[in-house]
Order: C-alpha cells, then structure tokens, then sequence
C-alpha cells in the first residue's frame, strides 16, 4: 500500500457503495475526476486512495469517508480522524497553523497530548474532542509499543 494512501481503506465497502448507489466503477471515476484504473486498483485491494480522494469519493456516493475505511472506532489514530476528514498533512497543518512537520510528528505518537491543539483537530475534523484525546492516547500508545517490542 502506498504510504499516502488511506489506512483502513476496504476495496468490499467501496464495492457495496458502488452497488447500492447503482453506478460502476467507471462512473465514479468520471465524477471524482480519476481514471477508471485508479478506482479498479483500489477496488482490488492493490493501493488506497488519497484522502483527498477519498473524500470526493464517500462524496460521489453519498456516505462518509468512515464507511469506506471501516476502522472500528476504539481503533482509530489521529491520522485517521484526518483522512475521515478528507485532509492530506499539508492541508491539515495549514489549517492548524502548525507545520507539517508537527502534524506528522504528532500522527506518528512522538508529541504528548496538547489539550488546546486536540481542541483544534476536533473542529477541523468534526468530531468530538473526546474522540480525538482518545485517539491521540492510542496513537501514543501503538508508538510505544512498537517501540518496546524493537
């Protein structure tokens, strides 16, 4: 999986969407703005999207960006808030005023928690602020534990 594509993204759900919403793959490509191949490599499980794309997507078919990556929720990391909120690091950052640097810094468990930034990501994201303390507890927590087990 390309390291910019989405974590969690499920080929199945994209598959169940496309049929529920009655349209092929190829539709979806034309409306999102990406070539046939590009949907059809990520139906097959070969790549995921980029958030961006993902977002235009869950878009095109009338769901969430969650129902195409569906990560149980006591699962979900920073990163994945982000990319439900159909954000790149980039764009995220900028809108928090913080560098990409940070961003990734953060997403990747090395910062602790900051209680006016988890404010920020949960308006930018949309969710509860709630969600992203836990989130952002569990990202620090897999980092420590991949850490250990070095």
């Amino acid at each position: 999986m390309p390291r910019i594509g989405v974590r969690g993204f499920s080929g199945a759900a994209l598959d169940r969407a496309l049929a529920r919403k009655k349209i092929t793959a190829e539709d979806l490509a034309d409306k999102i703005g990406m070539s046939h191949q590009a949907v059809s490599t990520w139906r097959r499980g070969k790549a995921a999207p980029t958030p961006a794309a993902l977002k235009k997507m869950a878009e095109a078919l009338g769901i969430s960006p969650a129902d195409l990556t569906p990560i149980p929720s006591g699962k979900l990391r920073l990163a994945d808030l982000r990319f439900h909120a159909g954000f790149n690091g980039r764009a995220a950052a900028k809108e928090l005023s913080i560098s990409p640097t940070s961003l990734s810094e953060i997403e990747r468990g090395r910062k602790p928690y900051d209680p006016v930034l988890a404010t920020a990501f949960a308006e930018l994201y949309a969710v509860k602020l709630e969600d992203v303390a836990a989130a952002w507890e569990r990202t620090i927590a897999d980092r420590t534990t991949r850490v250990d087990n070095l």
